[in-house]
């Protein structure tokens, strides 16, 4: 029993010691996040995508494109300030950090959470893109924010309810931002809650259905609060508008629309009759488009991006409409776009050039007008005195990591006395992850364009996977 004085010295020591460890952690997460803005630190400014105009006169003129999230312009009018696109990078590199320690603490419980975030975002920084798109002007670091957020609230252990407030509004603004995310985040979803109804019974699964109640809900609620926003800023109620576009450019890609027209034409009077030359050329989609000058998308009597998308999309939903009403265009679509798509864009990841923004480019406009306090930083950056070509090596590395990765997680998996310290979330981690880099890949394909950016955003999961592994197996033969 302790004395009269030694009780008061020993809860003074105690507040030390939990005051001196939080000092570290906010030390340690401070470094993390330094470590994540390299990239930026290097160019002497955030990496400023050909898209920044659209986003930016998203966020702060309030205009809905019929080709971009209107979300993510908020995010970045809000969280700059108006003032620098430096607190955008810093706030996506603090979020990165925060969850990573977050999933180390509150899915895996180790009590060093913060030291072992550090080291990973000090792996994930030198061995893949991560860092890249943290310091990139786009969301697509959001679409690992939103799994990270989905794996937060499907946590076996019990949450304290400020994590579920952090995870749940992460899940909605990183499903906001990016179409792609939130089609995949409802496929997550319906999996898992198949996954609880299979195998409720078995003494193994300690998941519970109302882990799936809130996350069910974020996700359902996506489909409204998206179109809500789009509404309220004077765009079409619905989640996108003119997606008909996409289609037809991922169609004329394939060589399905050359096929459908050249057999479809006598019949019909489409205006794409008239350029079968170039559908037959099966142009790239963001050629058909971007390209202003060659495209057929702006052909004719439109005037500017939003009327030349609204016209000519009539047109190719009808297109689409009896595609894939006939068996013979349906099952091409199913097979070149769905399946064999879907695999070439899995296997397709690697960070891409970032290019100069030179004068009347979007981007370049865009910094004059909403950023003429930091024009001048942004026109002497790393990225406009030259184009970055260092991404080949970056990005063997990054292929490299993701190949001993993908190894490390087969090994715990096939070898029995590593599989034993294994634990369900581990298992569940890993399901989660896999399925998202599946579901991911489909999506995109489908729906938009195989591209090697839009798998290589969230190909970081495979070596996180693989740490997350290696860290359980290493604490545990401590232990023992």
């Amino acid at each position: 029993m302790l004395s009269y004085y030694e009780a008061p010295i020993m809860e003074i020591k105690r507040t030390v010691n939990l005051y001196f460890k939080i000092f570290i952690d906010l030390l340690l997460l401070i470094v993390s996040v330094t470590i994540m803005l390299q990239p930026a630190i290097y160019n002497q400014y955030p990496l400023c995508h050909p898209d920044l105009l659209s986003y930016l006169s998203s966020g702060f003129d309030n205009i809905v494109h019929p080709f971009r999230p209107f979300f993510y312009g908020v995010i970045i009018r809000h969280i700059s300030m108006g003032y620098s696109l430096w607190f955008v990078i810093i706030f996506q590199a603090f979020i990165f950090s925060l969850t990573l320690y977050l999933v180390y603490r509150y899915v895996f419980r180790y009590k060093n959470s913060m030291l072992l975030t550090l080291i990973s975002t000090a792996i994930l920084s030198a061995l893949t893109t991560v860092s890249f798109y943290t310091c990139h002007l786009i969301p697509d670091i959001y679409s690992g924010f939103g799994i990270l957020a989905i794996i937060l609230l499907l946590n076996t252990h019990k949450n304290h309810w400020l994590l579920t407030v952090y995870a749940v509004i992460l899940l909605i603004v990183s499903g906001l931002v990016h179409y792609s995310n939130i089609g995949a985040f409802n496929v997550i979803i319906v999996l898992s809650f198949i996954f609880f109804i299979i195998f409720i019974r078995k003494d193994w699964n300690p998941f519970k259905f109302k882990q799936l109640v809130i996350p069910i809900v974020v996700v359902i609620s996506l489909w409204f609060l998206m179109p809500l926003l789009n509404f309220i800023n004077g765009g079409p109620s619905r989640i996108t508008s003119n997606n008909e576009v996409i289609h037809m450019a991922r169609l004329i890609e394939t060589g399905i629309a050359s096929e459908y027209l050249h057999e479809k034409c006598g019949e019909y009077n489409y205006d794409l009759c008239n350029y079968l030359d170039y559908v037959d050329s099966r142009h790239h989609p963001s050629v058909f488009v971007w390209n202003y000058n060659d495209s057929p998308l702006y052909k004719g009597n439109c005037k500017d991006d939003d009327s030349c998308w609204e016209q000519k999309s009539k047109e190719y939903k009808l297109i689409i409409n009896d595609m894939m009403k006939t068996a013979k265009y349906r099952n091409m679509i199913i097979w070149r776009i769905g399946i064999v798509g879907s695999f070439k864009q899995f296997v397709c990841f690697g960070h891409q050039p970032i290019q100069r923004q030179s004068r009347n480019t979007p981007g370049y406009m865009a910094m004059q007008k909403y950023f003429p306090n930091e024009f001048k930083k942004f026109n002497t950056s790393g990225q406009q005195s030259r184009e970055w070509t260092t991404f080949k090596i970056r990005n063997i590395i990054n292929r490299w990591a993701v190949i001993f990765g993908f190894i490390i997680i087969v090994l715990f998996l096939i070898i029995k006395p590593l599989r034993k310290r294994l634990e369900f979330s581990h298992y569940l981690f890993l399901s989660i992850v896999l399925l998202y880099l599946i579901v991911n890949a489909a999506t995109c394909s489908v729906f938009s364009s195989i591209s090697p950016r839009y798998q290589d955003r969230i190909i970081w999961l495979i070596p996180f996977s693989a740490i997350l592994l290696l860290t359980n197996y290493l604490s545990k033969s401590k232990v023992e």
